[in-house]
């Protein structure tokens, strides 16, 4: 995957953020499952919210007469995604049907849902891999949550002194990926035996 050429819509959410890869062109953002490839399931957000449109070096957001709107707030140094109100100084009314220009770190809200345009990098396309994985895992059936590994760790020599130290492990990226993989395997073969 060509990481220069990839762009992704971080958003906000209650359990963290959520990336959207975006294709080149107009990516819908809206409430409708079936047509928004952006969905944000939020009562502030329209079924057809706006148009976020990609044609490299350029981006526009276009809002297509939603009810609650979409507010632009142009990045400053410092500004986290997690911090970003509609209400913010600085914040710029997007007029209904027409493109209004941003740029990459710019922060968009729709309706009461805040996002940022990123560009992709490979920490963010390895966590949209992940999500993809759990979204496949879980339409082939239950699985079952990740729990840590707890390990206890031995270290005979830390500044000089004996010590036993006990200490939570969680699994890496990679045996998550390899865990809802298999479970993704799992489910699948058990689907076939029963057919």
């Amino acid at each position: 995957v060509d990481l220069d050429l990839k762009f992704a819509l971080a958003v906000k959410l209650t359990e963290g953020i959520t990336y959207y890869l975006l294709k080149t062109g107009s990516n819908l953002v809206g409430r409708n499952k079936l047509q928004a490839p952006i969905f944000l399931d939020f009562i502030s957000v329209s079924r057809k919210h706006a148009f976020l449109i990609v044609q490299p070096p350029n981006f526009f957001i276009q809002d297509l007469g939603s009810t609650n709107r979409t507010v632009v707030i142009k990045y400053q140094e410092n500004q986290l995604l997690t911090n970003i109100n509609r209400s913010d100084e600085g914040s710029i009314l997007v007029l209904p049907k027409q493109d209004y220009p941003i740029n990459i770190n710019d922060f968009v809200i729709f309706g009461e849902v805040s996002s940022q345009l990123v560009q992709v990098t490979p920490q963010i396309l390895e966590n949209i891999q992940l999500s993809n994985l759990k979204n496949r895992a879980k339409n082939f059936g239950h699985i079952k949550p990740i729990r840590p590994i707890i390990i206890e760790k031995n270290i005979t020599e830390l500044n000089g002194n004996n010590n036993n130290i006990n200490g939570n492990i969680n699994y890496t990226s990679n045996e998550k990926k390899n865990y809802y993989q298999n479970e993704i395997n799992n489910c699948h073969d058990n689907n076939l035996k029963d057919q």
